[in-house]
C-alpha cells in the first residue's frame, strides 16, 4: 500500500514511471506516494532526488525523440543540442500563481524549449524542499478535464501545500484547447503555489493569455546549425529556394534539411514539399514495401485526428505491424496505442487522406466541433494538394462557413508558410480567370448579406446578378491585369481583359498583380481583397444593414440629430420637437439639390459628422416612423449641476453613472447581435463574441475619487454565457466596486464549473470561444457608443480570423 516519505523523499512523475501509474499526497507533513505496481511487483518509494533525475532523463528523451524524428542520427540528435536555447529561463519568468503561452508556428521548437523548463524546474524540486512539483501532460492525453485528471494523480492538501510546475504541452493539438487554457488559470488561481507553461500555435490563445512569442533563429544561426550538424562546411542560403531558407529558421525545419543532406537527397523548393519528402523518405526507409504502409499512416493519422489522440493498435492491423511501423520512426507505441512522433506528420499524413477523398467533407463541415479537428489539416492541404483538390475542398468549405474558411486560409497559406516571396509563371488567362472567378463567387455565397460590403456585389440589385471578371495574363506569364464588376443575368462570367482604358472608362477600376507561388493562392488573394473592401466599407455600413427600429440604427439617427442642432455635447438630453428637425431636413436637401447633381454633397458640423444626402434622407424617412411630437434621447441625464471638474464623469453621481454604463452596455449586447441577425449571420460561433450569446454580462465599475484624467472611471466585465442557448435575452450585472483593485479574475473561478459544462453541452460553441475579463476605461460617451463598443467586440473576431488586420477606428 502507500508509504509515508519525509520531505527528503518526495517523489513526482508524468503520471508514470517504469509503465507503473502513480498517486501522490500528503498526511500529516509527510508525502504519501503511491506507485501501482503488477501483482507480483511489491510497492516502491524514491528519494526527491532520484526521481528529479527520472524526470529530467524523460525530459531528455522526449526531446531526443523529437530530433530523431526527423529522419538524423541519434549522433547528429546529439550535436544539435548544441543549438539550444542556454537557459530557457531567460525566456520565461514564471512565478507562483502565473500562466503563460510560449507561441510559435509549426516546428519553432515549443516543445523543446518547454522541456529545458520543466528540467530547470525538476532541478530546483531536487534541491528545495518548498518548489512546486513538476509535471508534464500532453494536451491530447488528457481525458477527462484537467481537474480530473491532476486530482486522480495528486490530492487537494498537496496542491494547496506546494503547487505544482505544470506544462501542459500542444494546446492546438486537441479540439478542446480554449476549455484547457480556461481550466489553467482556474488551477493557478484555486491553487496559486502553481505555475503553468502552456504551448500552442499564433492564434489559439485569447487575448487576455500573457502570450511569449518564440522567435525564429537568425538565419546566420539557422545555417550555422545546419552545418554543424550535417558535417558539411559547404552549406549557405543561396543552395536553397526562398521558401526553405526562411523556414530552416525554425528548428524541426532546420533538422528535416540536415536529414536530406545526409542522405544526398535533394531540397524540395516549400516547407510542405520538406515535410512531404520527408515522411516518404522515412517510409521508404522501413522494411518491406513502403506502399504498404502509406495508406495504412493515412488511416491512423485520420483515426487520430477524429479522435483527439492515440489510435488502439487492433484497429489498424494489431501486432503484426507494429515492428515493420517502429522502423518508420514515423509513429510510437505506448502499450496497445500508436501515435506519430510528431504532429506535424499526423497532420500530413491525414491531409493526404483528405486529397485523396478518404474522408468525407460532409463528416469534417457537420459542424464546427468536427471542423475544429481537421482545421490544422485543412491548413496544410493547402499546401500540398493540386490546384483542383485544393479549390474543390475550400468551395465546400467557403459556402459552408466563411469564418472557418478565412482561419483556414489564414493559417494554411499565409501564416506560418508564405508562398508570396515570388511569383510563378501563370496559365493562360481562362485558367488564371475561371479560378479566381470560382474563388470569389464561392466567398460570395459564404459571406451572405456581407457581400456588399466585401465585394462589388450590390445587395441591392436583381438576385440573379452575379460577379463578372475581366482579366489577362502579361506576356511573360508572371502578372496579371483584372477587373470587377456586377453582371446582369444572363451574362457570361470572364472575359479576356483587352481594353483596360474602356473599362476605367465606365469607372470601373482596373489593376495589376503578381501571382504568388504555389497552387491555393487564388484564395489568399481574394480574401485579402476582401479584407481590404471590409476594413474601408464596415465602419460606414453598419447603420445601413441594421434592423429598423434596433440599437445602430437609434444610435446613427441621434449622431445625425445632434449634429443637425449643433448640440455639441451629448451631456444634454432635452427634447427635440419632431417637427421643427423635420422642417431643418427639408431646408437642408432643397440646399442640397440647389447645389446640382453632386454626390458628395455634404452638410459639415465641425470635424465629427459629416452629413449627407442619403443621412437626410434616413432622418427623414425615421422622423415619419416616430409617434411623438417631441423625442427625448434615450440614455440617462447627468445629475450633477456644478462639478469639481469638468472631466465628463463628473457630471453624473455614482449610481447614475453606474445606470447610463449598465444602459450603454445593454444596448450594445443587443447591438452586436443586430450585426449577428443580418451582416454576420453565416459565420455562426466562429465569431468568438457569437459563440457566448446569450450572456451575462457581469462587471465592477470603478468609479475614481479625484479631479485628474487618471482617476476616471474604469470597467472590468466578462461575458457569462447563459445556460439556456435558445434565449435571445442577454442580460447586464454591473456592480460599482468599492475600492480600484480588480476583483473579476477571482470572481470569475467560481463560474468555471459552469463554463466547462457549458462547452460539454455545445461542443459546437467551443473551437473560436475564449473567455476572459475586460478591463477599459470607461467610454460611453461617444455619439454611438454602445454601436462603438459591438463594433469592437465584432471587429476583434474578424481580426481572429485574418479578415481584418487593421486596428478598428471610432464609429462616427
Amino acid at each position: 500500500m502507500a508509504k509515508y516519505l519525509d520531505s527528503a523523499q518526495l517523489w513526482v512523475s508524468n503520471s508514470q514511471i517504469g509503465g507503473h501509474n502513480i498517486q501522490i499526497g500528503c498526511a500529516g507533513g509527510d508525502v504519501n506516494v503511491t506507485i501501482e505496481a503488477g501483482p507480483d511487483s511489491p510497492q516502491s518509494t524514491y528519494p526527491r532526488s532520484y526521481i528529479a533525475d527520472q524526470m529530467i532523463r524523460e525530459c531528455s528523451e522526449r526531446r531526443a525523440i523529437l530530433r530523431r524524428a526527423s529522419g538524423v542520427t541519434q549522433e547528429q540528435a546529439n550535436l544539435s543540442k548544441e543549438f539550444d536555447c542556454n537557459d530557457p529561463d531567460d525566456l520565461i519568468s514564471l512565478g507562483s500563481g502565473k500562466v503563460v503561452a510560449l507561441v510559435g508556428p509549426m516546428g519553432a521548437g515549443k516543445s523543446d524549449v518547454a522541456n529545458l523548463w520543466l528540467t530547470n524546474r525538476c532541478r530546483d524540486f531536487a534541491e528545495d524542499d518548498g518548489k512546486p512539483l513538476p509535471l508534464w501532460i500532453a494536451a491530447r492525453n488528457i481525458s477527462s478535464d484537467l481537474e480530473t485528471w491532476i486530482a486522480s494523480r495528486i490530492d487537494s492538501s498537496t496542491l494547496a501545500e506546494m503547487g505544482l510546475s505544470l506544462v501542459v504541452d500542444g494546446i492546438d493539438e486537441t479540439s478542446n484547447g480554449a476549455q484547457l487554457v480556461e481550466e489553467c488559470q482556474i488551477l493557478v488561481a484555486r491553487w496559486p503555489k502553481s505555475q503553468v507553461m502552456m504551448t500552442g500555435r499564433p492564434g489559439v490563445f485569447a487575448d487576455h493569455v500573457e502570450c511569449i512569442h518564440l522567435e525564429s533563429w537568425s538565419e546566420d544561426v539557422a545555417f550555422e546549425m545546419i552545418r554543424k550538424v550535417a558535417g558539411s562546411s559547404n552549406i549557405y542560403p543561396h543552395s536553397f529556394p526562398p521558401q526553405i531558407v526562411e523556414a530552416v529558421r525554425r528548428p524541426l525545419f532546420a533538422m528535416l534539411v540536415v536529414s536530406l543532406h545526409s542522405a544526398h537527397e535533394s531540397v524540395p523548393q516549400t516547407s510542405a514539399g520538406l515535410i512531404q519528402h520527408c515522411a516518404l523518405r522515412s517510409l521508404r526507409r522501413s522494411s518491406g514495401s513502403w506502399r504498404e504502409f502509406f495508406p495504412l499512416l493515412r488511416r491512423i493519422a485520420v483515426s487520430s485526428v477524429a479522435n483527439d489522440g492515440n489510435v488502439a493498435l487492433a484497429e489498424v492491423g494489431g501486432e503484426a505491424i507494429r515492428h515493420s511501423l517502429q522502423e518508420t520512426r514515423l509513429v510510437a507505441f505506448s502499450e496497445h496505442k500508436v501515435s506519430f512522433t510528431l504532429s506535424l506528420f499526423e497532420q500530413w499524413f491525414a491531409a493526404e487522406a483528405l486529397l485523396q477523398g478518404e474522408v468525407e467533407l460532409d463528416q469534417i463541415f457537420s459542424d464546427l466541433a468536427s471542423f475544429a479537428k481537421w482545421r490544422y489539416v485543412l491548413a496544410l492541404s493547402l499546401q500540398t494538394g493540386s490546384s483542383e483538390h485544393i479549390d474543390d475542398i475550400m468551395h465546400v468549405l467557403t459556402k459552408w462557413n466563411p469564418g472557418a474558411a478565412a482561419w483556414v486560409v489564414r493559417e494554411g497559406i499565409e501564416w506560418p508558410f508564405s508562398n508570396n516571396q515570388s511569383s510563378c509563371e501563370l496559365p493562360g488567362w481562362k485558367s488564371v480567370a475561371a479560378r479566381l472567378h470560382r474563388a470569389a463567387a464561392s466567398w460570395c455565397t459564404g459571406v451572405g448579406e456581407l457581400t456588399p460590403v466585401a465585394t462589388v456585389l450590390d445587395a441591392g440589385k436583381n438576385a440573379t446578378d452575379h460577379l463578372k471578371l475581366h482579366l489577362a495574363v502579361e506576356e511573360n506569364g508572371k502578372r496579371f491585369i483584372y477587373a470587377w464588376e456586377q453582371g446582369s443575368s444572363g451574362s457570361k462570367d470572364i472575359y479576356h481583359l483587352s481594353n483596360p482604358q474602356e473599362l476605367a472608362g465606365r469607372g470601373i477600376g482596373v489593376g495589376s498583380s503578381p501571382a504568388p507561388a504555389g497552387d491555393a493562392w487564388v484564395w489568399a488573394w481574394t480574401l485579402r481583397h476582401m479584407r481590404r473592401h471590409i476594413e474601408q466599407r464596415l465602419p460606414n455600413a453598419l447603420h445601413l444593414r441594421a434592423p429598423l427600429g434596433g440599437v445602430i440604427e437609434t444610435e446613427y439617427m441621434w449622431a445625425v440629430i445632434y449634429a443637425l442642432l449643433r448640440r455639441g455635447s451629448f451631456l444634454r438630453t432635452e427634447p427635440v420637437e419632431v417637427m421643427e428637425l423635420k422642417a431643418l431636413v427639408r431646408e437642408l436637401q432643397e440646399k442640397a439639390r440647389e447645389h446640382g447633381p453632386v454626390e458628395d454633397y455634404a452638410y459639415q458640423y465641425g470635424a465629427s459628422k459629416r452629413i449627407t444626402r442619403l443621412d437626410l434622407i434616413l432622418v427623414g424617412e425615421w422622423l415619419d416612423r416616430q409617434h411623438e411630437g417631441e423625442l427625448t434621447p434615450p440614455w440617462p441625464s447627468i445629475n450633477v449641476s456644478r462639478p469639481s471638474s469638468g472631466w465628463v464623469w463628473k457630471f453624473y453621481t455614482p449610481e447614475r453613472l453606474h445606470e447610463l454604463t449598465c444602459f450603454v452596455y445593454a444596448r450594445a449586447l443587443d447591438a452586436y447581435a443586430e450585426m449577428m441577425s443580418t451582416l454576420f449571420r453565416n459565420f455562426t460561433f466562429t465569431l468568438n463574441h457569437a459563440s457566448l450569446l446569450p450572456a451575462t454580462l457581469k462587471g465592477a465599475l470603478h468609479v475614481g475619487e479625484g479631479d485628474s484624467f487618471t482617476d476616471g472611471p474604469v470597467l472590468d466585465y466578462c461575458l457569462i454565457p447563459l445556460a439556456d442557448t435558445e434565449s435571445s435575452q442577454n442580460r447586464v450585472d454591473i456592480i460599482i466596486a468599492q475600492s480600484r483593485e480588480v476583483r473579476i479574475p477571482q470572481e470569475y473561478e467560481k463560474y468555471e464549473p459552469y463554463l466547462r459544462r457549458f462547452h460539454i453541452d455545445n461542443p459546437e460553441r467551443a473551437p473560436f470561444s475564449f473567455h476572459g475579463w475586460t478591463q477599459t476605461a470607461l467610454h460611453i460617451w461617444e455619439s454611438r457608443p454602445a454601436t462603438n463598443i459591438a463594433f469592437r467586440w465584432i471587429w476583434s473576431d474578424l481580426r481572429s480570423l485574418g479578415l481584418v488586420k487593421s486596428l478598428p477606428r471610432d464609429l462616427r
